[in-house]
């Protein structure tokens, strides 16, 4: 039985009693027949094996076990996912799902949205992994769903939550580059209440981020050879308390504090915050009906510096609010009926007035899930109103068929559009103020197998987007690309080998391509690999276990033109951990073992080999 499977009431309860408080608007994951519940795809419960989307879940165990220090580290590597980085923890990274831009992703903390008004992103390099509990990574357009952003996917985090008796957890950590990092928290709760609360906090000496060879030529276009820190201090909380029948209410907040040293020639070095607060509740109105509600503000600001001289600001607010109804009509057929609301505010200084510093987005969506035997339908459709860039009209299906017993071919298609973010369209010698908006069809099927053992699958994905906004070299600002297509295959493979050994495999071929008449005509996307992938390798015993990771990117450019080339890479890290006392674990980690040298941006340096050692507790 699956929440997609059947949508009666008793099943609802199961997945909804553990986690109703769990997020401000969404009914969280859990574990029900040992299959993974996930929220993402459908804005309602089913689970990994039973959704016909391409949805990857990594937990807090994966945390944990993978030893990562950043979201980006956690997720690089997994089908379909590429990350960039100017050089090293803590600079700018930007996220490519798919081949798609790295603004094409929208990211959600508990259901709700996130990111910068500015740049339209995500600054994944600052958020705080030691207060996520889980992540949802749903592949392909979700602006049926979810509107402007979800051209390439949607990222959902949901943080720590309290339950049962009082539970610390504790991780200090230091290794190469002079790196320290510290983290607590506590969390606890009752059958009508739950909290946690927790804080951490990080310094990295770092490395030189950016080569001499950039002076005057490109990346950050000067020669400052020194090490480039990163420091950071975050915090959350989260509560929550509910009634016997399921009904409830939950608050979720997290601020960051972050300061990163980089090279540049009009600023090298920047301050940031980040604030994030949302507040929902889930009411159970009957049997067959529920209403999720959440409102939320996500806050972004930055100060910039050039050595002690102030060189500019950027302090963006994103207030959103949602209401959905959940409409059971029989065990087969579910109704969803929502809307949203989303402002953005955007207030610059030291860089020039925005024509435009504010606006607003009206949608409403609908979904259709029909289960009956071996099929599974999905139909969605949302209706935005951008005060800036007007009406758009997304729709998306999806349809799965089961073959055979842990076997499914599922297959989907859905259209998709992203407003142009105020960096886009305003930034000094950069911005384009008549930039269109992109568009985008795009279209996946393949084949999903679950064994007793694990999962696997494969699947074909292919985008064709219109007015794609990229960097044209050419005129130095933003443009807009006519046509881009993108088609390409993912392969997953997680699979318990025996009892001790466990094998992960991700893969991902792709051929971003630009097809607009011209020059470039057939060139590849700037900054996406043709391949990318991740192989896993863990053995474990009752108190001990060992692992070792493959990850390898092939080769990109860094402009349109495809005249700066960006090498492949290929590095192996090795991990290890010991219970030296119950729930203390000693861990070590080697990045990057043998020192390959690489890059995601043309000049911008990545970290060599590394090592890091870590004692926490986690009961």
């Amino acid at each position: 039985m699956s929440c997609q499977k059947t949508f009666n009431r008793p099943f609802f309860n199961l997945c909804l009693s553990a986690v109703v408080l769990s997020s401000p608007s969404l009914v969280q994951a859990t574990q029900a027949a040992d299959d993974t519940v996930v929220v993402t795809a459908t804005r309602t419960s089913q689970t990994v094996n039973e959704s016909v989307s391409t949805v990857k879940v990594v937990s807090r165990d994966d945390i944990i076990r993978r030893q990562a220090k950043s979201v980006p580290e956690l997720l690089q590597g997994l089908t379909g996912v590429h990350f960039v980085n100017n050089g090293g923890r803590g600079k700018t990274t930007s996220l490519f799902i798919r081949g798609t831009n790295s603004d094409h992703v929208l990211v959600l903390i508990d259901g709700v949205k996130v990111g910068s008004a500015s740049s339209g992103s995500t600054p994944f390099q600052d958020l705080s992994i030691e207060s996520i509990d889980r992540i949802e990574l749903i592949s392909g357009p979700r602006s049926s769903l979810y509107g402007s952003e979800a051209i390439g996917g949607v990222i959902q985090i949901f943080t720590r939550k309290g339950d049962g008796e009082l539970r610390p957890s504790f991780k200090i950590s230091a290794g190469s580059y002079d790196s320290y990092e510290t983290a607590a928290s506590v969390s606890g709760g009752s059958e009508y209440a739950h909290f946690s609360v927790g804080a951490s906090a990080t310094r990295i000496n770092g490395f030189d981020s950016c080569q001499a060879e950039a002076a005057g030529v490109g990346g950050c276009f000067v020669d400052q050879a020194d090490k480039d820190g990163y420091e950071s201090q975050s915090g959350f909380l989260t509560a929550g308390l509910k009634s016997d029948n399921g009904s409830g209410i939950s608050l979720t907040s997290s601020f960051g504090q972050n300061e990163s040293e980089f090279d540049g020639s009009f600023q090298d070095n920047g301050e940031s915050r980040q604030y994030f607060v949302g507040l929902g509740s889930n009411l159970i109105v009957s049997d067959s009906y529920w209403v999720k509600v959440n409102v939320g503000r996500s806050v972004d600001k930055t100060d910039n510096f050039l050595g002690d001289s102030y060189s500019s600001s950027f302090n963006t607010v994103r207030d959103t609010a949602s209401l959905q109804n959940d409409l059971v009509i029989s065990d087969t057929l579910m109704l969803t009926l929502g809307g949203d609301y989303q402002r953005d505010d955007v207030d610059t200084k030291g860089s020039g007035a925005y024509q435009a510093d504010d606006r607003e987005n009206w949608g409403a969506f609908t979904q259709f899930l029909l289960s009956e035997g071996r099929h599974d339908l999905e139909l969605s459709a949302r209706y935005d109103d951008n005060d800036q860039f007007g009406a758009h009209l997304t729709k998306g299906v999806g349809y799965g068929f089961a073959l055979a017993e842990g076997l499914r071919l599922v297959s989907s298609f859905g259209t998709a559009f992203k407003a142009p973010s105020f960096n886009e369209l305003y930034y000094p010698f950069y911005g384009k103020a008549d930039l269109n908006p992109e568009e985008s069809r795009s279209f996946e099927a393949g084949l999903k197998g679950s064994t007793p053992s694990g999962d696997w699958s494969l699947m074909y994905f292919a985008s064709y987007i219109d007015e794609l906004i990229a960097y044209d070299s050419t005129t130095f600002s933003a443009n807009n690309i006519d046509d881009a297509k993108i088609k390409g295959l993912e392969f997953a493979f997680d699979q318990s080998l025996n009892e001790h050994w466990q094998l992960g495999l991700d893969l991902t071929l792709q051929n971003p391509t630009n097809e607009s008449p011209g020059a470039n005509q057939g060139n590849q996307l700037a900054r996406r690999p043709k391949k990318s992938g991740l192989v896993q390798m863990s053995y474990a015993e009752t108190d001990w276990s060992a692992g070792i990771d493959f990850n390898f990117r092939g080769t990109a450019y860094d402009n349109l033109a495809n005249t700066r080339e960006i090498k492949a890479s290929r590095t192996v890290d090795l991990r290890g951990q010991i219970e030296v006392a119950e729930n203390w674990l000693l861990q070590a980690e080697v990045e990057n073992l043998f020192g390959s040298y690489s890059e995601t941006i043309s000049f911008y340096n990545q970290p060599e080999q590394a090592v890091y050692v870590t004692l926490r507790y986690e009961p």
